[in-house]
């Protein structure tokens, strides 16, 4: 009886075996395919001029090769900004397995740049209380934009120095006392200012010579400019302008006295009409 029941377990057990195999080979369907992924993307901030670079992360859980593409703003992952470019952007990323895509949206913004001084300077070196100094400075913008400027004086204490012309590129002023009087420049493109740029000016006492004069002079043929001498040496006198040149506007001269007799003029033109 043991025998029978132990020749019927093994029977069982190789039915079994031949219900399981009697399928043939593994018939399962396919695992289907399944997109790829990319990891998020930072947003990007450049200043017009600056290169754009974009570096995705694709990955396929798939195991399968993937190739990434750039549609929008951009077509590939570098693109050197111009000034047209300035303001918000938007560049999608696609990651193909071949069969499937996996996207993610990339934000840039191109900023403006602000105007950049590089000079604010004066003349004459040797500044003296009531000597007219001409001021000037040179800036540029990378955008090529319309350009605003505004010049701001700091005075000594009881000093009533105005400053003229404080938003042309040659204002001017004649420092009333001695002491230290700073001048500050700021340029504007009409979306940023430029980072002030100032200069100190020591004025010292007078020294003996002349004052200078800024005129104003309605041009014309033969034009003659009057100076008046006010130092103690030296007597009135006029200069001409050549009959071929048309000067309108303002003009600053700063005589010397050497021995006793003048050294010659400087004119500075502010607006100079052919």
């Amino acid at each position: 009886m043991k025998r029978i029941a132990i020749t019927g377990l093994i029977f069982l057990i190789l039915s079994a075996l031949a219900i399981l195999n009697c399928g043939g080979p593994d018939e399962r369907e396919p695992l289907a395919d399944r997109p790829p992924t990319l990891d998020p993307i930072p947003d990007i901030t450049v200043y017009a001029g600056e290169t754009v670079t974009i570096e995705p992360f694709a990955h396929d859980p798939d195991g399968n090769a993937t190739i990434v593409s750039y549609s929008g703003w951009m077509n590939s992952n570098t693109y050197t900004t111009v000034p047209n470019d300035r303001g918000e952007h938007t560049v999608t990323v696609t990651a193909n397995d071949g069969i499937l895509d996996g996207s993610v949206d990339v934000n840039i913004t191109v900023l403006n740049n602000p105007p950049v001084i590089t000079i604010v300077d004066f003349t004459p070196v040797q500044a003296e209380v009531e000597l007219l100094i001409q001021l000037y400075g040179i800036y540029e913008d990378y955008e090529g934009d319309s350009l605003s400027i505004t010049w701001t004086l700091l005075t000594p204490s009881n000093s009533s120095t105005p400053l003229f012309d404080d938003d042309t590129d040659y204002p001017y002023f004649t420092p009333d006392l001695e002491g230290e009087y700073r001048v500050t420049l700021v340029v504007t493109d009409g979306i940023d200012n430029s980072i002030p740029y100032s200069v100190v000016i020591n004025v010292g006492p007078i020294t003996g010579r002349v004052n200078s004069r800024v005129l104003d002079i309605a041009g014309g043929p033969a034009t003659t400019i009057n100076y008046q001498i006010l130092s103690a040496v030296g007597q009135p006198g006029t200069v001409g302008i050549s009959s071929s040149t048309n000067y309108v506007g303002r003009f600053g001269f700063i005589p010397t006295v050497i021995e006793q007799g003048w050294s010659g003029f400087g004119f500075i033109p502010i607006v100079k009409e052919e």
